[in-house]
């Protein structure tokens, strides 16, 4: 019986021809065959498959950039909301040193004249024809008995808040104020900045250079801001310089605009926390 034959291994099997190209041309391929053959629907149909996908990768950039946006923006809210909490802080103390101011000036004055001061003539700066007007000074409650040990230093002492909404600055400062959608909340957070610059423009320029001078006068009379005081001998040296009892009247004075000053600015930022996320008030 003959033998088959085997291939030899210098011999191989035909090799099917690779159709991937010509099965799956690329975009450009296509076009340039639609082109030759001037198939003008084709040709519309491949333009039309390039826009589309072009604008739903534009659109897919624009919603992940607006996502981006939105919880960048919601991490501000409640920054500037915990920096409002901590404003309001500073607020009441200012106010708190302030009503101790007043109760413990107008203890001294109503002892050593027999009248405390319950108003007091402010200039009226926001009139057409400027004069003055009468602004009330707020009730306090009664003079605690240790408070008397310290009156003078009560008096001339004065606490200064500081506030400020260093998560709107920062915002302010990158350039990136349009991710707050509410231009209504920003212009109110615009307003609240400048009160808060009122304030510190009252303290450091007019509050804080009258202190010093009313220090410095009762260190003339023996008075120190940080030495206990005898009320009964403070009383009877107040009751004898008209200087003392006009410098306690204008400490007073200062104290009660410092309060109606404060809580102006407490006011826009209560107002500025119903609108904001909620914070730790605590």
């Amino acid at each position: 019986m003959a033998k088959r034959r085997t291939p030899s291994t210098s011999e191989s099997a035909p090799v099917a021809p690779d159709t991937t190209a010509a099965t799956h041309p690329t975009l450009l391929a296509r076009m340039a065959a639609a082109l030759r053959e001037q198939n003008w629907t084709a040709i519309a149909v491949e333009f039309l498959v390039v826009a589309f996908g072009v604008f739903l990768g534009l659109q897919a950039s624009n919603w992940n950039a607006d996502l981006t946006d939105r919880r960048r923006e919601a991490v501000v809210l409640q920054q500037i909301a915990e920096d409002l909490v901590q404003d309001r802080r500073e607020l009441a103390a200012g106010r708190r040193i302030a009503m101790q101011r007043i109760a413990a000036a107008n203890y001294v004055l109503e002892q050593a004249t027999g009248e405390p001061l319950t108003a007091l003539n402010v200039t009226n700066a926001f009139d057409s024809a400027p004069g003055f007007v009468s602004l009330a000074v707020p009730a306090t409650p009664p003079l605690a008995d240790s408070a008397r040990e310290a009156l003078w230093s009560a008096i001339v002492s004065a606490y200064h808040p500081s506030v400020a909404l260093p998560a709107f600055d920062s915002l302010v400062s990158s350039g990136r104020l349009d991710i707050l959608r509410d231009d209504a909340l920003v212009r109110e957070i615009q307003q609240y900045r400048l009160n808060a610059a009122y304030l510190a423009a009252t303290q450091n320029e007019t509050m804080r250079s009258a202190s010093v001078g009313v220090r410095a006068l009762g260190e003339a009379h023996g008075l120190s801001a940080f030495a206990p005081t005898d009320a009964v001998a403070l009383v009877r040296q107040v009751a004898a310089s008209p200087q003392l009892i006009a410098t306690i009247r204008s400490q007073l004075g200062w104290a009660v605009i410092h309060v109606q000053r404060i809580d102006a600015i407490d006011q826009r930022a209560a107002a500025l926390q119903a609108r904001l996320p909620h914070a730790d008030r605590s």
